[in-house]
């Protein structure tokens, strides 16, 4: 299963019980979308029709939008309309139509974007974006904005500039390049400890299956819902550990609750924290707690040593 889909099962399932999660796991890397063209529109001053950009590209978090483009093909007295897209989470393309309604000094418009969310090209879902457009001499339009994606809900502010007649509208950026490989530790004799590697997801996910695989007492059926969770903590504090010694900032889960997680960790990869489910069936009497890998949001890192071997 791709990363795409794992970004996207992870976030549907992020509510649903324990049972829905066993057996998600991603294999691949997202890669930036690319961002298209829309349709030039006639531009001039005294009226806003044309096409608006965002002014810097932004760098994104999973829970922010940038990279906007608004083709602006209509306008009246009370109102603007055209097509748009933006890039979500760095890994969502949404595009679809936008409107909005201008006061009567022609300075805001209360608008609302909807259309298609794209991951990857494979898989899509509607979404919704709403804000308050603050016009700016007819040249930059201020966004604050708020909505729903594949990912959950997004929410920023965004500057749009239009070019002036001669001026070419800027490209969409181009992805970001990919951070060289970390240095690992030197290979283990221990058949449960992975070989050094780059800091990837694929990487962090076969650490926390070996650690798992490396104390089976840990895993085993316990006799108790007490000593079921004392065991899933043991394996979760040395599974910390042996990521850090991977080479990888690894941590617990605080939940959005404010509890400190027994099932989840957290994993600072390719330049931000990543939260992820790694135990099901955790403290059930006579039953044998298994370990996966499964991202779930958001991420709320805690500091922690772990239990070294």
């Amino acid at each position: 299963m791709n990363r795409a889909l794992s970004l996207w099962m992870g976030a549907l399932l992020v509510t649903t019980t324990a049972s829905a999660c066993a057996g998600f796991e991603h294999k691949e890397t997202l890669l930036s979308p690319t961002a298209p063209s829309l349709p030039s529109g006639p531009s001039g001053s005294g009226t806003l029709t044309g096409i608006w950009s965002s002014i810097v590209p932004q760098n994104l978090s999973a829970s922010s939008c940038s990279t906007f483009q608004w083709a602006i093909t209509s306008q009246t007295s009370s109102s603007l309309a055209g097509q748009f897209y933006a890039i979500c989470a760095a890994v969502i393309l949404v595009s679809g139509n936008a409107s909005g309604q201008l006061d009567a000094a022609g300075t805001e418009v209360a608008l609302q974007l909807s259309g298609t969310a794209t991951v990857q090209g494979v898989i899509s879902c509607p979404f919704s974006l709403r804000g308050t457009g603050y016009i700016t001499g007819n040249e930059s339009i201020r966004i604050p904005f708020s909505g729903d994606t594949c990912l959950g809900p997004v929410q920023g502010e965004e500057t749009l500039h239009r070019p002036a007649p001669n001026e070419p509208t800027p490209p969409p950026p181009a992805p970001p390049a990919p951070e060289p490989p970390a240095a690992s530790p030197a290979p283990s004799a221990n058949p449960n400890h992975v070989q050094p590697g780059p800091l990837t997801f694929e990487q962090a996910e076969q650490v926390v299956y070996a650690t798992g695989r490396e104390f089976p007492t840990l895993t085993a059926a316990p006799p108790t819902e007490s000593e079921g969770i004392s065991r899933a903590e043991e394996l979760l504090l040395r599974t910390i550990w042996h990521l850090k010694q991977y080479g990888f900032d690894a941590g617990r889960q605080r939940n959005p609750s404010g509890a400190i997680s027994n099932d989840k960790l957290t994993i600072f990869i390719s330049g931000g924290w990543h939260a992820f489910d790694v135990f099901f069936d955790l403290g059930r009497p006579g039953v044998e707690m298994k370990v996966i890998f499964l991202e779930v949001f958001p991420a709320g890192p805690l500091a922690y040593p772990g239990i070294p071997d």
